[in-house]
């Protein structure tokens, strides 16, 4: 009797999520579930995916035309959790079920001798245990700064001893060589990234697939990988930015990896300084040291400083200090700095009514707000403050030799958060421009400070006299606090408290929905709008608009959204969905 499969084929259409029953030859017979096949649709051939290898059907079928690759792409489990990203994200299922698949033919490697595992102690032992033995055991999330390779390897060589694979998940491909090269595993360990040679990329995909104790290091996309018999999955510093796809459909990797958990069994560790709210959100047990998590910081309060120095003299003459005695220092500037400040009491001028910054205009660019006089002295004059690796550069060389950007071999590098890959530890670190994260018109505000001024002051190795030096205008705020007390779990919680209570993420829901052309009518979008929810929009900006969709469960939504955004695009229209964006 001739198998029959159900084929989800690779095409960006909501049209063919259910799949479409075929015949399969005997000579290519059996087909696993997950295997790669090329399907008659229409009338050309593609690639689909095998969703159902013990499909069953009254009619005549299509035979397929062939098997891609020695491999499967994805198991039941697998399959569960990306069904359940092609709902969240609003995506059609075949190009979300590609993402198991290595960019090229996915092809059995031949078998090799792994090097010896040396079993070195995990900070967290029930995790490691569990792991390797296969018991389930809920998400957790360890509070540390860099380098990573001592805590990855203890949580990892169990696992791996056990002949269990890990999966290490960092945010850019800088730090997946750094990585691999500290581990002490040998040929164990796989590299990958979509910015690696496609072969590189697939033979790592291979030996996860087929290993049995390999451990691979890669960027964002080896979260939806398959991963043979998986075993512990640790995702590095969750809250970075580069661990959300910018692209439809709009992944999240702590999500990805926290439903594979769920779903799998397997382990699960976020390993970073500052836990991301989703995590704390979700109740994950978190970990951290006995003392501080970063170095110790000191606050030099901008308010008593010289009103045009762009660094107060403190700082300055600490940088001399430790020049002279031939130390390493790092100040950081952020990439977006400029925001007025109070030109007679110094201090940043905030909206009344939501607190972020408020631009040369009186209108706030959050909630629109309109604002007047400064709101501790009344004064109505304003300057401002702005900072940038040029301009941080030229005011320190006028008292210090060596200064430079990132690369050039200076005593004191200046640079923004890209230029803190790679940095080797230093005696002093410098944190400039954290009011103006502070004060960012964008609800993660407050988290997005708290994790960058933890990078920055982890970079600080330790010793008497070392430290992480913080310039700000807002020395009550409770992230300063938190960057003090080196305790960053209580701040976060808080921070979350307070974004629920406003109905952000992670307590609610959002989804941006960004179209081109004219907006469709407001009664369309209502008709989709589920109880406890709300619609707002549309925004118009150049010939595109969006709209904002908040509540408690958006999953009917989805559902809805899922046949507009067909005929949307059916009708031409770009469309982008944004699940719970960064920037809003």
């Amino acid at each position: 009797m001739s198998q029959v499969v159900r084929v989800v084929p690779d095409v960006p259409s909501f049209a063919v999520d259910d799949g479409f029953a075929y015949s399969v030859p005997e000579t290519l017979q059996p087909i696993r579930m997950g295997a790669m096949v090329r399907v008659p649709l229409g009338g050309r051939t593609v690639r689909g995916y095998v969703v159902d290898a013990d499909a069953t059907s009254d009619r005549k079928l299509r035979p397929i035309k062939g098997q891609t690759g020695d491999l499967p792409v994805f198991d039941a489990g697998l399959l569960q959790t990306l069904r359940w990203a092609a709902i969240h994200y609003v995506s059609p299922l075949g190009p979300m079920l590609a993402k198991a698949a290595p960019p090229n033919v996915p092809r059995l490697l031949p078998d090799v001798d792994l090097d010896p595992v040396a079993v070195t102690e995990s900070p967290l032992p029930e995790i490691t245990n569990r792991a390797a033995s296969g018991g389930r055991i809920p998400p957790h999330a360890l509070l540390q700064t860099g380098p990573w390779a001592t805590t990855v390897a203890g949580l990892a060589s169990g696992v791996l001893a056990a002949g269990r694979n890990v999966a290490v998940v960092v945010p850019t491909v800088g730090e997946v060589g750094e990585l691999a090269a500290a581990l002490p595993f040998g040929n164990r360990v796989h590299m990958a990234s979509s910015q690696y040679p496609a072969r590189q990329t697939t033979e790592a995909w291979a030996a996860s697939q087929t290993g049995h104790g390999v451990l691979v290091i890669g960027t964002r996309e080896i979260t939806t990988w398959p991963m043979g018999d998986l075993g512990l999955m640790i995702v590095v510093e969750p809250g970075r930015r580069s661990l959300k796809a910018p692209q439809t459909p709009t992944l999240r990797v702590g999500d990805i990896a926290r439903r594979r958990a769920a779903v799998e069994g397997l382990g699960l560790v976020y390993l970073g300084p500052v836990p991301p709210s989703e995590v704390v959100a979700a109740g994950t047990r978190i970990s951290r040291p006995r003392g501080r998590v970063w170095s110790r910081v000191e606050v030099v309060d901008r308010r008593s400083a010289t009103p045009s120095g762009i660094v107060t003299d403190a700082t300055r003459r600490a940088l001399q200090t430790v020049t002279s005695r031939h130390g390493s220092a790092f100040v950081f500037v952020p990439r977006r700095q400029e925001y007025l400040v109070c030109r007679a009491c110094g201090e940043p001028r905030r909206c009344m009514s939501c607190g972020s910054a408020v631009p040369r205009e009186p209108v706030c660019r959050r909630c629109s707000t309109v604002n007047g006089a400064c709101q501790h002295c009344q004064n109505d004059q304003f300057r401002a403050v702005g900072l940038s690796v040029g301009r941080v550069i030229d005011a320190l060389r006028r008292s210090i030799d060596s200064v430079g950007a990132s690369g050039s071999g200076s005593a004191v590098v200046v640079g923004t958060e890209r230029d803190l890959v790679g940095q080797p530890a230093v005696d002093i670190s410098v944190l400039l421009g954290l009011d103006s994260m502070l004060l960012a018109p964008n609800y993660r505000a407050g988290e997005e400070a708290l994790r960058i001024g933890a990078r920055v002051a982890g970079m600080v190795r330790a010793g008497s006299g070392r430290r992480c030096i913080l310039e700000t205008g807002m020395p009550d705020d409770p992230v300063v606090g938190a960057l003090v007390s080196g305790r960053p779990d209580e701040a976060m919680a808080t921070l979350v408290d307070g974004r629920g209570a406003s109905g952000f993420p992670p307590v609610t829901e959002i989804i941006a929905v960004d179209l081109s052309g004219p907006p469709p009518t407001a009664g369309s979008m209502l008709e989709l709008q589920p109880d406890g929810a709300t619609v707002l929009g549309p925004a118009i900006d150049e010939g595109s608009s969006r709209w904002l969709i908040q509540g408690r469960d958006l999953r009917p939504f989805r559902l809805g959204l899922r046949s507009a955004v067909h005929e949307w695009r059916e009708e031409g229209r770009r469309v982008r969905i944004d699940a719970d964006p960064i920037d809003l």
